[in-house]
């Protein structure tokens, strides 16, 4: 008998297809870095990567925190999905068309700023239609994750395809990648509203001015910490195309995005224990916190050797992928990779607060630590370059979790945490200092006895138990099925409405 509760099915049916998801756009994501890199000058690709910078941040002027707030209402009320998005996409599409304007205007006086091309600018501006359109908030909300995973895997597969055939780094061909990136977007949102349409007939597009103040209230707090969150995300790249060169930024570029793809398994399990955590926490606090709690720890155990054998190697990796003109980047990402396990509890924080809502303590938190960041960044990038960047990252990454796990204590009176969550940590810390001690020994010796004591200090630690692990074949196979009738709640949603 499968020992697992529908919860936990529907949330390993969750995590497996958004894995599935995010590796596969990691790996065209990488693939694709690794393809402009090797095909783009060092300052071409620093400026493409500034103007993507620069839209990503505004993008979160378009969604503006309501997607959160509409899959955590599509979570608690499948029924009400046509409703949120007749109030939700004509608020979204009003903004897009704001934004995209304002970027046309200022472009010349941002390319003179950053020392990239307007055209570029301007053609990267309109992948603001994507977020504006976009239903991926609804099948979220409805559990239905395989439904983003085709077509977020589809979208980035035809603007790969597209570039391996149109950029060469010749001329300007630069330019076919906004052009090649805001077509296959606007391709696969076409498609997800067909799904949604198929589930829910009749959504129509609508301009309701008077739900806009209704939906601002929760929305725009998660709109500010989100855009917040992406000045964090990208702020570092703009200042060193602004403070230093574009060439500055493209060694601090390659090296995030080694250190983002380490990443991805935090972000499919906060994505998939999101409306899971919605449900739990409006009945069952303690419930919520054990399945926060749990998810953090199994995150580290798998992540921490990862980061270890990726910084021994950080040199070796980014030459092998990226080329020789980016041999000097690996420092940097030694020095972002400790910025992660911040990143991990941070992130469990944020969970937690979302799905309260708790929206004003999830704004202060990054508030504070994308202030922290663009300052240190200020004071240390004219100095230290890429290298200054990554250290004011990490510091700005500990303040914020600092200030988010205060700030939960204050509100609620503990974290999902407990002594288990640091077992990965100390285990990392142990090998660590293995490898250190058995520095005169031969590469291959030194690792394996530095794996062998990682297994060993966590499993005394009870990272992971005997019982958790006879659970896997379990997980494993519910994540092999499909529903049974009627046990997917977001079944019952395939009705005319």
């Amino acid at each position: 008998m499968n020992p697992l509760t529908q919860q936990s099915r529907r949330m390993v049916r969750n995590v497996t297809w958004l894995s599935i998801q995010e590796v596969l756009l990691r790996i065209i994501g990488l693939a694709t870095a690794i393809y402009l890199a090797r095909m783009l000058t060092p300052t071409a690709y620093g400026a493409l990567g500034v103007a993507l910078a620069i839209v990503g941040i505004l993008s979160n002027l378009v969604h503006a925190g309501t997607g959160s707030r509409a899959t955590r209402l599509t979570a608690l009320d499948p029924d009400s999905v046509p409703l949120i998005y007749a109030q939700m996409t004509g608020l979204r599409l009003v903004m897009a068309v704001f934004v995209i304007a304002c970027l046309v205007l200022l472009a010349p006086a941002l390319s003179r700023t950053f020392s990239i091309s307007a055209t570029l600018l301007i053609l990267c501006s309109l992948l603001l239609l994507r977020p504006a359109l976009t239903v991926v908030w609804a099948f979220r909300g409805l559990d239905k994750m395989h439904v983003n995973a085709v077509a977020d895997v589809a979208e980035k597969t035809m603007a790969f395809a597209g570039l391996i055939l149109l950029v060469k780094g010749q001329g300007n061909d630069l330019l076919w990648v906004p052009v090649l990136e805001v077509a296959a977007a606007l391709i696969m949102v076409w498609w997800l509203y067909r799904q949604l349409g198929r589930i829910y007939p009749g959504l129509s597009l609508e301009f309701r001015y008077r739900d806009w103040p209704e939906i601002s209230r929760e929305a725009l707090p998660l709109g500010l910490a989100a855009i917040l969150g992406s000045v964090y995300m990208n702020g570092a790249i703009l200042l060193l195309g602004w403070l230093y060169t574009t060439e500055a930024a493209a060694d601090f570029l390659v090296a995030q995005k080694l250190m983002l793809t380490m990443a991805i398994l935090l972000h499919v399990i906060n994505k998939s224990a999101f409306p899971s955590t919605s449900r739990l926490i409006s009945g069952n606090l303690s419930q919520a916190f054990d399945l926060l709690g749990k998810l953090l720890r199994y995150y580290l155990v798998i992540i921490t050797p990862v980061i270890l054998l990726l910084a021994l190697y950080a040199d070796e990796v980014l030459t092998l992928l990226f080329g020789g003109a980016y041999s000097n980047s690996g420092f940097v990402l030694i020095i972002l990779l400790a910025a992660l396990p911040f990143l991990a509890f941070s992130r469990n924080l944020q969970l937690l607060l979302r799905a309260i809502p708790r929206a004003g303590a999830i704004l202060a938190g990054r508030v504070t630590s994308t202030l922290v960041l663009l300052l240190l960044a200020a004071l240390l990038i004219p100095r230290y370059a890429a290298v200054g960047a990554a250290v004011a990252v990490v510091i700005s990454e500990a303040v914020g979790m600092t200030l988010l796990y205060w700030l939960v204590m204050r509100s609620i009176g503990s974290v999902p945490w407990n002594h288990r969550c640091f077992s990965p940590l100390l285990a990392g810390l142990a090998a660590t200092l293995i490898f250190a001690v058995t520095d005169g020994w031969p590469a291959q010796s030194g690792l394996m006895l530095s794996a062998i004591t990682y297994v060993v200090v966590a499993w005394m630690l009870k990272a992971a138990t005997l019982d958790e692990l006879r659970t896997l074949p379990y997980i494993i196979s519910t994540a092999l099925q499909k529903d049974a009738p009627g046990q997917d709640p977001a079944n019952n949603q395939e009705r005319t409405n």
